[in-house]
């Protein structure tokens, strides 16, 4: 039990600072929150997206190589099939290595699968120009590596839809939290400000009754009234002020009584 006065005060200054320490808090973790939020909206999603747009662009460079071989020049279809090869599988690690979506893990094993056969079928075509020639190579792209090309840029736009659905989910996640947050904080705020004044005036009144008191028996005895007693209702600073207003008094009224006897005593000695 704390009996100082200013052990009192301190401790209404601690409630009103641990107030503002959870409003504090409580701000801090709901924008951490909300950053991080922020961060997967930014990050993960966005880079899985342009990686695989980039797919995409690799693998129609090099179905553009392909008609490339087949109809101009061989040698430099080829050589750009190859280098869009590099391309296409620099990005697909990207993807492979940046997995945070339900689902995703499947569209990029469809990825792989689809391409290898499309790269698969380029050797085939390879042969079968060099040995039936150019018309042959022609029936075979288009019955058999046009659709692997297809499949493949497929897979790819629904890799880019679901992190694109899983962006707007993360978008929608923030606004909510930031929402959230903001009345969390605006109640907390409220909260602190209503506890804190009902606090301070509980306390106000309370340390200040006893002086009020206090100065009402010192009106009193100004006023003549030496029987009046301060009351004791603490045990701080206020209380032992009044203890020692009370023995003053006494003192006075010790002084006062002594005073009228010896007035007495003069006053009938010479009868």
């Amino acid at each position: 039990m704390i009996k100082t006065l200013k052990g009192k005060i301190n401790l209404i200054y601690l409630v009103l600072v641990l107030l503002i320490a959870v409003v504090g808090i409580t701000a801090s973790f709901n924008l951490y929150n909300l950053s991080k939020a922020i961060d997967g909206l930014m990050i993960a999603n966005y880079k899985s997206i342009s990686a695989a747009n980039n797919m995409i662009d690799a693998i129609e460079r090099q179905d553009s190589a392909v008609l490339i071989y087949i109809s101009v020049d061989s040698s430099k279809g080829k050589a750009l099939f190859a280098d869009r090869n590099e391309e296409f599988l620099k990005w697909y690690n990207v993807t492979a290595n940046n997995i945070t979506e339900k689902g995703e893990k499947e569209l990029v094993l469809a990825i792989k699968a689809s391409y290898n056969n499309y790269v698969r079928l380029f050797f085939d075509l390879q042969e079968i120009r060099s040995r039936e020639g150019i018309s042959k190579a022609v029936d075979f792209y288009n019955n058999r590596m046009m659709s692997d090309f297809i499949n493949t840029k497929n897979i790819l736009k629904q890799l880019c839809i679901l992190n694109e659905k899983s962006m707007f989910n993360s978008k929608y996640s923030a606004t909510k939290n930031s929402n959230n947050s903001m009345y969390i904080v605006l109640g907390l705020s409220i909260f602190a400000i209503i506890s804190g004044y009902t606090i301070s005036r509980f306390f106000s009144n309370k340390f200040l009754m006893p002086v009020t008191m206090l100065t009402k028996t010192m009106r009193l005895i100004k006023a003549g009234d030496m029987n009046q007693q301060a009351n004791i209702i603490s045990r701080d600073e206020i209380g032992e002020l009044a203890e020692e207003f009370n023995n003053m008094t006494k003192r006075l009224q010790q002084y006062e009584q002594s005073t009228r006897e010896i007035f007495w005593q003069r006053k009938i000695s010479p009868m």
